[in-house]
Formats: C-alpha cells, structure tokens, sequence
C-alpha cells in the first residue's frame, strides 16, 4: 500500500485546489456551510459552466442561493444526489465534498465516492481522519458524525490520500490523534 502524503495545514481542499485547479464543465459541491466553495464556483460560471449544489439542511440551501445565484440547489445529502444521477443518467464532472463523507455511514460514503469517481467526476473530498465524534450542530442533524473513515479505506491505485497534522505533534505521527483531516483525491 502507498503511504499517505502528509501536509501542515488544516486547508487541505484549498492548498490542493491551489496547485491542482479543476476543469470542471459541471460541479457538484456536497454541502454548503462557508465560501469554501466560492473559488471554484467562480472559476467554472467563468467558463460557462454548471454548478448543482447538494444540501440537505434548509438554512444551508438558503444560504447556498443567496451566495452562488446562478447554482441549481437540491435539498439532498451527496448520497441522495448520486441515486438521482442513476435515474437522471447525467453525472457531475467534478464533485467537491469537504467536510461531508462523515456524515454519512462508512458504506455510504464510500460508495458514493467511489460511484461519483467510477462514472467518470473528479471527486475530492474532505473529513476527519479516524474517529472524530460530533453531535447535531446548530441543530443541523445533518452535522453529526456517523462515518469514520482511514486511509486504508481507498484503493490508492483509484485515490491519492493526503493527512494533514498539528506541527505541535509532527516528531511523533504515529499517534491517530496527531492527523486531523483527510483529503482523498480520485486519480
């Protein structure tokens, strides 16, 4: 197995992103809490492009409208966006989930990963390694932690994994609390 690269910084969707600018005709971002977003939002209406937003919670659709006025905005988890892309047959060409794959069951996210990247998208996406316990935020069931995933969870013949970590803790790596995010990149 291919070891995880490891990055110092807790931006990791950005520094990548920075680096490795999308070519997307047709985005899907899972989940809208910020302007995470916003770069590659821009960067695919400049083009022409589409941009489809999957956002379950109500608070975060409206939010998601007002920031990004030409994006089309579903009140689906990235699971459920997926199933209607069966149905639909037409799939995003890039999909970004940051801070998203965790609130999903293990499996589903999983699945939904490797189905978005199977039919062809370039899916980056971003968690917390390991176990990271999380409630409803801001009364956002949405928000909780169901899914726990590893870097031993993705094929890296299919996935680039990439750890970020605390500088505080980097002579002792070792230690599962050290890492605290993930970005999986499909190849």
């Amino acid at each position: 197995m291919t070891a995880p690269v490891i990055w110092q910084t807790l931006m990791l969707a950005e520094a990548y992103l920075e680096k490795h600018p999308l070519e997307s005709e047709r985005l899907l971002l899972c989940g809208v809490k910020g302007l995470r977003e916003h770069d590659q939002y821009t960067e695919v209406r400049k083009r022409g492009g589409s941009v489809e937003i999957a956002e379950p919670w109500e608070a975060n659709g409206k939010y998601a409208k007002a920031h990004y006025p030409e994006a089309v905005v579903y009140g689906w988890t990235a699971q459920e966006y997926r199933v209607q892309c069966h149905t639909r047959e037409r799939w995003p060409d890039a999909v970004l989930w940051l801070q998203g794959p965790e609130h999903a069951t293990r499996t589903e996210a999983l699945d939904t990963l490797n189905d978005y990247r199977d039919h062809g998208a370039k899916v980056i996406a971003e968690m917390p390694h390991g176990i990271h316990i999380q409630g409803a935020d801001g009364g956002n069931p949405h928000e909780e932690h169901i899914g726990h995933l590893h870097p031993a969870d993705f094929d890296p013949k299919k996935w680039i994994v990439i750890l970020s970590f605390d500088d505080t803790a980097r002579e002792d790596l070792e230690r599962p609390h050290d890492v605290r995010h993930m970005l999986v990149v499909s190849r």
